[in-house]
């Protein structure tokens, strides 16, 4: 069985490095270690050893991440080593960072801590914000008429929160504006 049949099985990430020599093979590989070694080997057809590879995703759960993290060749390492092992909120998180904030992958990971999320839509983070700031002030009967969507409209329009989908689930951004 060969190692693209054993990360399938295992759910382990797949990638392809395609050597930018139209004379030389490519190869998949599911490590750091196993690309290190497959490119090591990588030759051209004149036995040229091959160096630059442009990086795909083929097959996992973080294809999604991968694209926003406009991860090469030069980033595998972290990848493997620093996002891999990420949580779902980290990885959510480094995701909203690469996709709405423009960060590198480097930087998005020194600043993952920065990011304040919530696992919901921005209306219902909204409505939680403001029942945890303002309902104690305001008197039960008067609560039936507050406009949680007009609200939740200003936090939007304003950048301080920002709803986004990612891996198919609805996350909000509530700082948006300190990113």
């Amino acid at each position: 069985m060969n190692s693209l049949s054993v990360a399938r099985q295992t759910g382990t990430t797949i990638l392809f490095a395609h050597p930018y020599s139209l004379d030389a093979k490519g190869f998949y590989f599911d490590s750091y270690e196993d690309y290190t070694r497959q490119a090591a080997r990588c030759r051209d057809r004149l036995g040229h050893h091959v160096e630059e590879f442009e990086i795909q995703f083929i097959d996992g759960d973080d294809g999604e991440l991968f694209r926003a993290l406009e991860v090469g060749q030069s980033q595998l390492e972290a990848w493997f080593d620093d996002v891999e092992p990420l949580t779902q909120d980290q990885k959510a998180a480094l995701f909203y960072m690469a996709e709405f904030s423009g960060y590198p992958l480097a930087d998005a990971l020194n600043n993952l801590n920065d990011i304040c999320l919530y696992q919901g839509t921005l209306l219902e983070a909204a409505t939680d914000l403001f029942e945890e700031c303002y309902a104690n002030d305001i008197p039960e009967n008067v609560r039936s008429y507050i406009d949680y969507d007009a609200f939740a409209r200003d936090l939007r329009l304003g950048g301080d929160m920002t709803e986004f989908s990612f891996k198919g689930e609805v996350w909000t951004c509530t700082n948006s504006n300190e990113v």
